[in-house]
């Protein structure tokens, strides 16, 4: 019966190994978010170390300005001490020129100071470089006197009298200089340490990243050929199930052969009772015996008319059914077996409104339903199957119910995935609970499965008012 339903479309609804694929994609996931991780921290890493250098790289580049301005103004200190040690008397001229570019040069290094990073506020810059100028102004007089003729020498120019703040201007000059000295040897030092630094780590964070992304692609070959293993087992196990399929289609169609060619010797049958019925003299016991022959065989041809009608490869024919009705003609096909197996059923056929469906394929999902109970049980003594149809709201549930071993949670999870089964090699294919999934689902229904002393399969499906019939043209057909 497996051949009525195309096994390809339940094969591309739904996937072989639903677990290990979750595995694999989650394992693939793991990897990937590992290697994102280490990525972001490393290129978190290079903003860090890139604005931390920046800013060393600015400091020691500012304390070598500020040493250069500091070392020009200690020259021009000492160029100024030295001149007012040299020149005692000499021509005002001559010393006037010298003793005003000593000063200048002075007040320009001071300035340059003062502009790159700025004097410690403790030197009071503006106060020494007043009380200064008055002491250059003193000196420029007396030169100009020499020039004007006024005097014909200038006497020494003792600067710790005349100019009192030189003694502490030089200090503060030297001790600025040297303390910065120490500022841009010390900010140089930690640049050199941080460059250092910075690239050990990324050399080691680059070794790791490589490592990580060597890791990455052994683990993403060894899923992908692990995938594609899979994928070529399934296939496999889907060719040879297709090929099995395709003999159950035969099988079908053979049956259905069968079957017209025993309608004649039953109908021969069944006529030639009726005639013997109406025979004058005829027992008691041969009346009975000659009604039940009639009975019977009207029984066949019932049998046997519907296992044509259910074995026909035709289209699919929406139309309100009665799942009641369903369930009997389904009965008609299994309740011998069950009998043989001394497999007792219970119905509970309550009144419930129609659905919109394809009966054949509704009664394919209910015959898949009892035929797994019945295999589940086989065997087992006291052995019951319970069918039961009931409304809830706007929906018609169809519940299958068994007193076996029930199923275990593993199976569960994977009982709707096309090719697999429990059975012995040669019993089951792995097809028909698959396969009445894909039904139900195309009915807008649901079927679902859980364990209550036994196994329950129940089919969920809407009625007739609330089918849609755009989403049920949108869905693959059968075969």
């Amino acid at each position: 019966m497996d051949g009525k339903t195309s096994v390809a479309g339940a094969v591309a609804g739904r996937k072989p190994d639903r677990m290990g694929a979750r595995r694999r994609h989650f394992v693939g996931w793991l990897a990937s978010t590992g290697l994102a991780l280490v990525l972001l921290i490393l290129t978190g890493f290079v903003f860090w170390a890139s604005v931390t250098t920046r800013s060393l790289t600015r400091q020691a580049h500012t304390a070598a300005q500020l040493n250069d301005a500091y070392q020009e103004a200690r020259y021009a200190v000492g160029a100024e001490e030295s001149l007012e040690r040299k020149y005692r008397l000499e021509p005002g001229a001559e010393v006037s020129r010298d003793h005003r570019r000593a000063a200048r040069n002075l007040i320009s290094a001071l300035e340059k100071a003062q502009k790159v990073g700025g004097l410690h506020e403790r030197i009071v810059v503006p106060q020494l470089l007043k009380e200064h100028d008055a002491y250059l102004t003193t000196t420029v007089e007396m030169f100009a006197a020499v020039d004007a003729g006024q005097t014909q020498r200038v006497r020494y120019i003792d600067s710790h009298i005349t100019d009192p703040v030189f003694g502490e201007f030089e200090s503060a000059v030297e001790m600025e200089a040297e303390t910065n000295h120490a500022k841009a040897l010390t900010a140089m030092t930690q640049l050199d340490r941080m460059q250092r630094w910075v690239a050990a780590q990324m050399t080691a964070l680059f070794t790791v990243g490589l490592l990580l992304l060597g890791a990455f692609m052994l683990l993403l070959r060894a899923l992908t050929a692990s995938s594609l293993r899979q994928t070529k087992a399934s296939l496999s196990e889907a060719e040879r199930q297709l090929v099995h399929s395709s003999k159950l289609a035969s099988l079908g169609t053979l049956s259905a052969g069968v079957a017209h060619e025993l309608n004649q010797p039953i109908a021969i049958i069944r006529g030639v009772a009726q005639q013997l019925q109406d025979e004058p003299g005829l027992s008691q016991d041969v009346q009975d015996d000659l009604t039940l022959i009639e009975g019977q065989t009207s029984r066949m041809v019932k049998i046997i008319n519907h296992l044509r009608s259910f074995s026909r490869c035709g289209g699919q024919t929406f139309e309100e059914v009665a799942v009641n009705n369903v369930v009997r003609d389904c009965l008609l096909l299994v309740g011998a077996q069950l009998r043989t197996q001394n497999i007792e059923l219970d119905l509970d056929l309550n009144d419930v409104p129609d659905v919109f469906a394809d009966a054949n394929e509704l009664e394919q999902v209910v015959l898949n339903l009892i035929t797994n109970a019945r295999d589940a049980m086989d065997g087992r003594p006291g052995a019951r199957i319970f069918v039961r149809t009931l409304v809830r709201q706007d929906r018609v549930i169809m519940e299958f119910r068994d007193n076996g071993p029930g199923i275990p949670e593993a199976v569960a999870e994977r009982i709707f995935d096309p090719f697999f089964t429990t059975k012995e090699v040669g019993k089951g294919t792995g097809l028909g609970l698959s396969i009445s999934h894909g039904i139900i689902e195309k009915h807008q229904g649901m079927l679902t499965v859980h364990n209550d002393g036994g196994a329950v399969f129940t089919i969920d499906l809407p009625v007739v008012s609330h089918f849609d019939l755009e989403i049920s043209a949108q869905m693959p057909k059968a075969a």
